[in-house]
């Protein structure tokens, strides 16, 4: 038996994955399952999912009782819907609302767009007092659930480290496609400055990096040429149309190859 930790059951991005695979589960049409699964009860969960907005605050809430922080991970459900179903379920308003509270970091003048004020955003960052201003996360103020994971946060060792306001390529991407195509004006410029980072912001490693860390002072990246997860960066470019065909090397080759196998078997 799987044991989550506790407070799994108030999550956003639970109640949006909840929504998309109950979708998924219909589309697939698994015998004496699929059909089991209502138009109401999808439309249910869906309607959950988007009730994690604060109007107020203009963003996501991350859990049922979180409201001083925001991240990328709770709009990656509605990428997903997109992606797979083209379908909304979050409005314009909250993802674009969403995506303008996420702090931009890291500015460099010579990334493809420095006048964004940053080249990439934070993967998971606090939102105290009301919202207003950002803060990375310490022992005595963080959303975790256990206080002795949150003890690493003391005397800012952890700032801008792991979930502590780095920032993770392949999530943070999904996000700027699912602000792309709820209108987002900020999305492309975005995605070209975080593409960029992923290189440059370590020169001595040009690699696909775990994550960036987003504090000068704990210059700690993680696990070096994770290729793997961000390799699906290439699938959002796709459904983004902001990664075409010919940008593939072996595009080309390959095309040419499967035409020749084609006449080959056909007889020609």
């Amino acid at each position: 038996m799987i044991q989550y930790p506790e407070g799994t059951s108030i999550l956003c991005e639970n109640q949006g994955m909840l929504a998309v695979l109950l979708r998924v589960i219909r589309e697939l049409r698994i015998p004496d399952l699929s059909a089991t699964i209502a138009d109401d009860y999808i439309a249910h969960a869906e309607e959950d999912y988007r009730s994690y907005y604060d109007a107020s605050r203009g963003f996501m809430c991350p859990a049922r009782n979180i409201r001083d922080a925001i991240g990328f991970a709770d709009i990656f459900p509605e990428f997903l819907s997109l992606w797979l179903f083209n379908r909304k379920i979050l409005s314009d308003e909250m993802v674009v609302s969403h995506l303008n509270r996420i702090p931009v970091m890291l500015p460099r003048k010579d990334c493809p767009w420095p006048g964004e004020g940053g080249s990439v955003r934070p993967i998971f960052i606090g939102l105290p007092q009301g919202g207003k201003e950002w803060s990375y996360f310490n022992e005595k103020w963080h959303p975790m659930v256990s206080d002795s994971y949150a003890a690493s946060y003391a005397g800012k060792a952890a700032d801008g480290v792991y979930y502590n306001g780095g920032s993770w390529m392949r999530i943070e991407i999904c996000g700027y496609v699912t602000g792309k195509l709820h209108g987002w004006e900020k999305a492309e410029r975005a995605t070209a400055n975080r593409l960029w980072a992923e290189i440059h912001t370590d020169e001595d490693y040009p690699t696909s990096q775990e994550y960036l860390p987003t504090e000068a002072k704990n210059q700690f990246f993680g696990y070096h040429r994770v290729f793997a997860w961000n390799a699906f960066v290439l699938q959002a470019l796709e459904l983004a149309t902001l990664r075409a065909p010919e940008m593939d090397p072996g595009y080309l080759d390959s095309q040419d190859s499967s035409s020749e196998n084609r006449g080959e078997r056909s007889g020609n």
